[in-house]
C-alpha cells in the first residue's frame, strides 16, 4: 500500500488570520531560503550594492508582504520555546518501520554505478564549534559558505525559458529523461503556477541549474519549518538514515548544499564536515524508496535538482526520475523518515533552505544611545514590556511580555559596538539577550545568557518611524512577540524580519541604574554578580559607626538593607539600616560612618559608571566597590579598590522591603528594657497598647506583614491589630488593639533613623507611633504624636518566636493549623501558666488540664505543661443547672466501684474531694469519671450519644459528653488530672 499524500494539507507556515501581511511572497523565498541577498534591507541600511552581497538577513522585503510563507498555529505551538535537545539523545523514532514499510521497493544488490566520485571528503578540521553549553553551535570556522548575490531573482535574462516540469499528485512514477529545467528561483508568482502547471506532466527532465546558493544549511519541512533534516542519531557512516527531527543546531543537521554544472547540473547535498550525500538507497527509483547516506560517488541516486514550487518554498527531485524528497505520511514528528516519492503538491515535498551564519548586515549607526532602556510592544501599545521571567538571574531566563511594573527584570542596557550592534543586557540578572544557541530556524526562543560576545548576543537596530526594529546578527532573525501576542507571559522569539507590529517595540529612557522613589530614596538589598546568595551585609548588625561592609549569606535582617539616595547624574550615597549611618571609604575599608546629618563627601558619594560590561559603584578618586581578593565567600570584606571592570566591582541591587514578614518584640527607645506589650496580654477588641519591662511573654510579641506599600502589626498570632482608636488622626490618639479590617488605622510605614533604630508612621494620620510624655515607667501609654525625632518614637526590632500556635483568622481562633472555638481559647487564658499538679494531690504533675465553661456549655482538654498548654479536645457539653458545682479547681481521682457505680466518699482536700471513676452502667449511663464527689463526666442519659443533651446547661450537676468523648476521658485521664471549672 502506498503511503497517503492526498490526505495530508500543507501545515501552512502562517502567523494565523491575524497576520494577513506578515507573509513572504515567492519571489521573498528566493531571497529569504536561498543565499540571494536582500536588496529591501541593504538600502534600508544604507549599504551598496557591492555591500550588500553579503547580506543575509532573513527578511521579508515590505514590498512583497502578500503571498507565500504560512504556518499554522497548530503546527508551531511553543516552537522555538523549548531547550533544544542534541541529536545524541535521539531515538530511532519512527524511521525504521517507515523503510520497513517500503521494502517491496528497495533492492538488495550493492548499487552498480559507484565507479566515480565528485565530492571529496570534506577536511576534518571542520567541526561543530561550541562557545556554551549548548547555546552556540556555529563559528567562523564552520565555513566560507559563499555570500548571495544581492540580484540573484533580477538579474536573470528576461527571454531564459523555464522548461522544468514536475509531476503534479495524480503522477503514475513513469519517468523520462532529457527535459530541461530553468531557473526555478524566479521571484514572480505567475511564473511560479505556470512551473506547477507544467509539473502535471509525467515527463518531467530532472536536469538542473543552479537556484540555491551553495552553502551550508538547516533544510526544514515545509509542513513544519523547525522540523528539519536530520542524520539519525547523529550517524557520520554509510547507511545512517535520513529523517526529519526537532531543530537542534547540532552537526546532524547541518547540510552542504553544493552545484556541479556538469552532466546538465545537478546539487549534491552532504552532511557537513563529511563525505556522506543524500542517496536514494540502492538507487531504486520507485514510490516509498528510502533515503540515507552514503559516501559520495556521484551517481544518479546521489543527484539532486532544487526547485522553486508554487508554495514559495523549494522541492527537491531526485535525479533519478520523476520522484521527489518526501517526508513520509506528510510527518513531522522527531524521526520522521524520508523518501521519495511521485508528485503531490504538498507540504511533505516542500523545504526551506536556512543558511547557517547569514550575516545580517548591521543596524541603522547608533540610532539610541547608550543607557537603560524600557522596550515596549508596540503591539500592545507599550503597556507590555519585554520582561525576564521570575526575575530569573539564571542562564537561559525566558524572555516575555509582561505588565510595566519599573523592575530591574524589565531594564535592560543598551551598549553600542560602534560597528552597527548593541549588547542588550538586563539589569536584574546581568545576563544578556540571547539567542537560543544562534538558532537559524524561525521561531528559535530569546533568552538571557552569559555574556559571551558571540553574534547571538549582538542586535541591529532599525529605526521607522519612531519605532524600533532589533535583528539578531547571528541569524538574521527579528525579536518578535510570539503569535503576535499581547497578553501577561506571551513569549518572545526570534521570527523572520516582517516587519509586523509584533516586531515593533518602543525603546523608553529609564532614569539612573539605580530606581528610586519620588523622595529620591529607595530600600535595597545589594548582591554580588558571581554569587546571588550573597549580599552587602554590616558585620554583626552593628549600630556603631566604623562597623565594617563584608559580603554574608543572605538572611533579610536590617544588617543587610540599604537606603540609597539619588543625587543626580547617577550619583548616590548609602545609608545602612544597622546604623543609620553612610557607606564610607576609609583607609581602603568600606564602613558605615555618620549620621542623617553628615554631609555629602567625595568618599561617601558613589556614582554608577557602566564597566566591564555591568556597572560599577565608583567613588570621585575611582575607587568602587570591590570584594577582596575577588571572593565571594562569607565574610570577605568589601573594600575600595581602582575600578577595573571586573565581576568582583559587580553589585546587582534588587528592590526589598525594610522589614521582612516575621514575628519581633519592639523595644522603645526610652531604653530600660521598655517593649511594646499588650496591656494583660488581652487579644480583643480594644485592649490598650503600652510600653512594660521585657518578659518574653506573648503579649510582648508582635506578627509585621506587609500589606501593599505598609505594613500590619497583629498582636501574638491573633487577628488584632495595631490600631489608632476610632480612626483617630490627632495627637493623643490611643493605640489600641482591633480586629484586622484593612483600614489606614492599622497600615503603618517604616523609615530608618539614627543609632539602627526605625520610625512607624500611621497612614492614616502621617503622625508616628509615641510614648505618651517620653515616659519610662511600666504601663506608659502609646499613641500618635507629631514625628519630633525623640527616643519616644524610635524602636528596635529583635526577631523572636511565639510559643503557641494561636491565631484569630476570619473570626475565629485556629492553633497549629485546626480551628477551636472562643470558648476554648478564653479556656487556655485561663489555664495557660497553670501546673499539672493539684494542690495536695499525691499524683504528681499531670500532662493533662480540663477546664469547663459552664455559660459556653463546652469542655476542653489540653495536654503540655505548665506555660506550654496546647489544646486537643473542644467539645460541646451538657453542664449542671445552672452549673457544674461550684467554680473552681478539682481533679480527678481513682475510683472504689459502688453499686451504682458512684463513689460518695467526700475527701477533705482545699479544692474538692478526690472522686473516682466507674464503668458501670447506672441509671441509663457510662463511663463515668467523677471529679467532685458525685459529680463527674460521663455519656449522655438513655441515648449514649445523644447531641441534643449538649451545649446546654442540663445536668444535675455532672458534665454530660457523647459517648465517645466521655470514654476518651475515662480511658485516657490519669488520676490526679486537675479540672478547672469557670
Amino acid at each position: 500500500m502506498k503511503p497517503i499524500h492526498g490526505g495530508f494539507c500543507m501545515a501552512q507556515f502562517q502567523r494565523g488570520w491575524w497576520r494577513p501581511a506578515a507573509v513572504i511572497s515567492s519571489a521573498a523565498f528566493v531571497a529569504v531560503l536561498s543565499t540571494a541577498p536582500i536588496n529591501a534591507l541593504a538600502e534600508e541600511a544604507g549599504v551598496s550594492d557591492e555591500a550588500s552581497k553579503s547580506a543575509n538577513e532573513q527578511v521579508i522585503p515590505a514590498e512583497e508582504q502578500e503571498t507565500g510563507l504560512k504556518a499554522s498555529s497548530e503546527s508551531q505551538d511553543a516552537a522555538g520555546t523549548e531547550e533544544k535537545v542534541t541529536a545524541s539523545t535521539k531515538a530511532d523514532a519512527s524511521a525504521a518501520d517507515s523503510t520497513a514499510a517500503s521494502n517491496d521497493t528497495k533492492v538488495d544488490e550493492p548499487k552498480t554505478d559507484a565507479s566515480t566520485t565528485e565530492n571529496a571528503k570534506a577536511d576534518s578540521s571542520k567541526s561543530d564549534t561550541s562557545t556554551k553549553d549548548g547555546s552556540k553551535v556555529d563559528s567562523a570556522a564552520d565555513g566560507d559558505s559563499t555570500k548571495a548575490d544581492d540580484k540573484a531573482d533580477n538579474d536573470k535574462d528576461d527571454s531564459e525559458k523555464d522548461d522544468s516540469e514536475e509531476p503534479d499528485s495524480k503522477a503514475d512514477g513513469a519517468t523520462t529523461d532529457g527535459a530541461t529545467t530553468d531557473d526555478a528561483s524566479k521571484a514572480d508568482d505567475a511564473k511560479a503556477e505556470e512551473t506547477e502547471a507544467k509539473a502535471s506532466s509525467d515527463k518531467a527532465n530532472t536536469a538542473s541549474n543552479k537556484t540555491v546558493e551553495d552553502g551550508v544549511y538547516a533544510i526544514g519541512s515545509g509542513n513544519k519549518v523547525d522540523s528539519v533534516l536530520d542524520a539519525q542519531n547523529g550517524g557520520r557512516s554509510n547507511g545512517t538514515n535520513a529523517q526529519l527531527y526537532e531543530s537542534n543546531m547540532t552537526g546532524s543537521q547541518k547540510w552542504e548544499v553544493k552545484y556541479h554544472e556538469k552532466d546538465g547540473g545537478y546539487y549534491t547535498i552532504g552532511l557537513y564536515g563529511t563525505n556522506l550525500v543524500l542517496d536514494v538507497q540502492y538507487g531504486v527509483a520507485k514510490n516509498g524508496t528510502n533515503v540515507w547516506l552514503y559516501e559520495s560517488n556521484g551517481s544518479k541516486a546521489q543527484r539532486w535538482s532544487i526547485v522553486k514550487n508554487s508554495k514559495g518554498l523549494w522541492s527537491i527531485l531526485s535525479q533519478l526520475g520523476n520522484f521527489y524528497l518526501d517526508a513520509w505520511a506528510g510527518g513531522t514528528s522527531n524521526g520522521t523518515n524520508l523518501q521519495i516519492y511521485q508528485g503531490n503538491g504538498t507540504g511533505a515535498q516542500s523545504f526551506y533552505f536556512l543558511q547557517y551564519n547569514p550575516a545580517a548586515p548591521a543596524g541603522d549607526a547608533h540610532p539610541v544611545e547608550d543607557g537603560v532602556y524600557v522596550i515596549g510592544s508596540d503591539k500592545a501599545n507599550g503597556n507590555k514590556v519585554l520582561d525576564i521571567n521570575g526575575a530569573s538571574m539564571d542562564n537561559g531566563g525566558n524572555a516575555q511580555l509582561y505588565d510595566k511594573n519599573g523592575t530591574s527584570a524589565q531594564r535592560f542596557y543598551f551598549e553600542y559596538d560602534g560597528n552597527g550592534y548593541y549588547t542588550i543586557t538586563n539589569l536584574g540578572s546581568g545576563k544578556v539577550l540571547d539567542l537560543n544557541a544562534a538558532g537559524i530556524i524561525p521561531g528559535t526562543n530569546v533568552q538571557q545568557y552569559a555574556s559571551n560576545n558571540t553574534a547571538a548576543q549582538k542586535w541591529a537596530i532599525r529605526k521607522d518611524q519612531g519605532f524600533f526594529y532589533l535583528v539578531n546578527k547571528a541569524t538574521g532573525l527579528a525579536l518578535d512577540a510570539q503569535w503576535a501576542g499581547t497578553s501577561n507571559g506571551t513569549n518572545v522569539w526570534g521570527y523572520l524580519f516582517d516587519k509586523s507590529s509584533a516586531q515593533r517595540w518602543r525603546l523608553t529612557k529609564d532614569g539612573d541604574f539605580i530606581k528610586t522613589g519620588s523622595d529620591g530614596t529607595g530600600i535595597y538589598q545589594i548582591i554580588a554578580f558571581n554569587n546571588t546568595g550573597r549580599v552587602f551585609d554590616i558585620k554583626n548588625g552593628s549600630s556603631s559607626d566604623g562597623g565594617q561592609l563584608q559580603l554574608w549569606d543572605s538572611n533579610d535582617s536590617l544588617a543587610q538593607r540599604f537606603e540609597i539616595h539619588a543625587i543626580g547624574n547617577n550619583e548616590y550615597r548609602i545609608r545602612t539600616a544597622a546604623s543609620g549611618g553612610w557607606l564610607t571609604i576609609q583607609n581602603g575599608k568600606i564602613i558605615q560612618s555618620g549620621n542623617s546629618n553628615t554631609d555629602a563627601s567625595s568618599s561617601n558619594t558613589w556614582k554608577a559608571v557602566w564597566k566591564g560590561g555591568y556597572f560599577s559603584l565608583v567613588n570621585a578618586a575611582e575607587f568602587a566597590f570591590d570584594l577582596t581578593g575577588g571572593s565571594v565567600s562569607s565574610g570577605t570584606v568589601v573594600q575600595g579598590y581602582k575600578a577595573n571592570g571586573t565581576a568582583a566591582q559587580h553589585f546587582f541591587f534588587r528592590a526589598a522591603d525594610l522589614i521582612k514578614n516575621g514575628c519581633y518584640t519592639i523595644a522603645s527607645g526610652l531604653g530600660k528594657d521598655k517593649t511594646l506589650d499588650v496591656k494583660n496580654g488581652s487579644f480583643a477588641n480594644g485592649s490598650n497598647v503600652q510600653i512594660w519591662s521585657k518578659n518574653d511573654s506573648n503579649a510582648q510579641k508582635f506578627k509585621i506583614t506587609k500589606s501593599g506599600n505598609a505594613y500590619v502589626i497583629t498582636a501574638g498570632s491573633s487577628d488584632f491589630a495595631l490600631d489608632a482608636k476610632d480612626g483617630g488622626k490627632g495627637n493623643g490618639t490611643n493605640i489600641q488593639l482591633y480586629e484586622k479590617n484593612g483600614t489606614a488605622a492599622q497600615s503603618w510605614t517604616v523609615r530608618i533613623i539614627d543609632g539602627g533604630k526605625i520610625v512607624f508612621v500611621n497612614v492614616g494620620s502621617g503622625r508616628v507611633l509615641d510614648v505618651n510624655g517620653a515616659n519610662a515607667s511600666d504601663g506608659a501609654n502609646v499613641q500618635l504624636y507629631d514625628a519630633n525625632g525623640t527616643a519616644a518614637q524610635s524602636w528596635k526590632l529583635t526577631e523572636t518566636t511565639i510559643s503557641n500556635g494561636w491565631v484569630f483568622v476570619n473570626g475565629r481562633w485556629t492553633f497549629g493549623g485546626t480551628a477551636y472555638s472562643t470558648s476554648c481559647y478564653n479556656a487556655w487564658q485561663r489555664i495557660k501558666d497553670k501546673s499539672g499538679l493539684a494542690r495536695a494531690s499525691s499524683y504528681g504533675v499531670q500532662p493533662y488540664i480540663i477546664t469547663i465553661d459552664n455559660t459556653a456549655c463546652r469542655v476542653a482538654i489540653f495536654q503540655g505543661k505548665q506555660g506550654d498548654w496546647k489544646p486537643i479536645f473542644d467539645w460541646a457539653a451538657g453542664v449542671g443547672d445552672p452549673h457544674t458545682y461550684d467554680h473552681g479547681t478539682f481533679l480527678t481521682d481513682d475510683p472504689n466501684i459502688g453499686g451504682k457505680g458512684f463513689d460518695m466518699f467526700i475527701g477533705n482536700n482545699w479544692d474538692g474531694t478526690e472522686v473516682h471513676k466507674a464503668s458501670v452502667p447506672s441509671d441509663g449511663l457510662v463511663a463515668f469519671t467523677s471529679f467532685f464527689g458525685a459529680q463527674g463526666f460521663h455519656s449522655t442519659c438513655g441515648n449514649h450519644s445523644d447531641p441534643s443533651q449538649t451545649g446546654k446547661q442540663i445536668s444535675h450537676g455532672c458534665v454530660r459528653l457523647l459517648e465517645a468523648n466521655a470514654w476518651w476521658i475515662y480511658n485516657n485521664i490519669p488520676l490526679g488530672t486537675l479540672v478547672y471549672s469557670f
